[in-house]
């Protein structure tokens, strides 16, 4: 019923929630015959799990019941009253502007170059990995100097981007460089600008550069974080060279910029922040007898 309005891998990640979580205990038993009470007890004693996973494997359970109580053969749905849990969203962990050059050489150190152009481009666009390895060479504009951002690959899949909406990056210096070497490995094979060094074939999906990206973290001496830290990278980075917000959250092709503003805005607050807290010390200061402690 939900087919035709998401993609597939969010229609097989529904299916597996399915099977795994609920059609062993409810596959055979008719729809109208289950009580809240007796599922409000089934969904409690469920493995523990973090926030975000239960609401994950909560939709589709939630839609077969919305679906069966708009048809009629239930009386009510029953999961309107299964609370969604509380998560906090994991903010960004940027790197540094030291951080990324250290990385990007000891990419190009220990490396095939595939990996530091992939890096360097990650880290001057503000891609999302999975839009990284679905990148085609017809997308890139050299002579513009912008890439067109139109698809994500997840689990061997091609879709669309996270927000279904096409955008236009303007090349940054240091990722247009990484294009223009990256060409003369790529642009004559299968049309994608990022094929695994490994295989020579294209990525699946993005568990090789996140491994690269651990292991480069680990030999750099930086503190783990996940690969989408790219992304976050590009955003402060632009508000640290002191960019327009508004302009950087369309290049990232946030829905809205109102987003961007929340996710960012300890960066595109620095400079007023810290003449903000400065205030109290000076008021401290001219107000006090004694002297403040430098």
């Amino acid at each position: 019923m939900v087919a035709p309005t998401i993609s597939t891998t969010t229609l097989a990640e529904y299916r597996r929630a399915l099977d795994r979580y609920f059609l062993p205990t409810y596959g055979r038993k008719p729809i109208a015959s289950i009580q809240y009470e007796e599922f409000a007890l089934f969904v409690a004693r469920l493995p523990p799990m973090a926030g975000k996973t239960f609401n994950n494997i909560m939709i589709p359970a939630r839609g077969v019941f919305e679906y069966a109580f708009r048809t009629r053969k239930v009386k009510q749905d029953i999961t309107t009253h299964i609370l969604w849990r509380k998560h906090q969203a994991p903010g960004p962990d940027p790197l540094e502007v030291d951080e990324v050059m250290t990385v990007l050489d000891h990419l190009a150190a220990a490396y095939h170059p595939v990996w530091r152009n992939y890096f360097e481009v990650a880290f001057f666009t503000g891609l999302r990995p999975s839009e990284m390895i679905a990148t085609r060479w017809p997308s890139v504009d050299f002579r513009r100097e912008q890439l067109r951002v139109s698809a994500a690959r997840v689990r061997a899949t091609d879709k669309d981007t996270k927000t279904h909406a096409i955008r236009h990056v303007d090349l940054q210096t240091l990722a247009l460089c990484a294009l223009r070497r990256q060409r003369e490995l790529t642009e004559s094979k299968t049309g994608l600008v990022f094929l695994n060094p490994s295989t020579g074939r294209k990525f699946a999906d993005t568990a090789a550069p996140l491994q690269v990206w651990y292991d480069a973290l680990k030999a750099a001496g930086i503190r783990k974080r996940g690969a989408r830290q790219t992304r976050h990278t590009y955003a402060t980075l632009c508000l640290h060279a002191g960019m327009n917000p508004a302009y950087v959250s369309r290049q990232m092709g946030h829905a809205n910029a109102k987003m961007f503003f929340e996710v960012y805005s300890r960066w595109i607050d620095g400079d007023a922040n810290t003449r903000e807290k400065a205030k109290m010390d000076t008021f401290l200061t001219v107000s006090s007898t004694t002297p403040f402690p430098t």
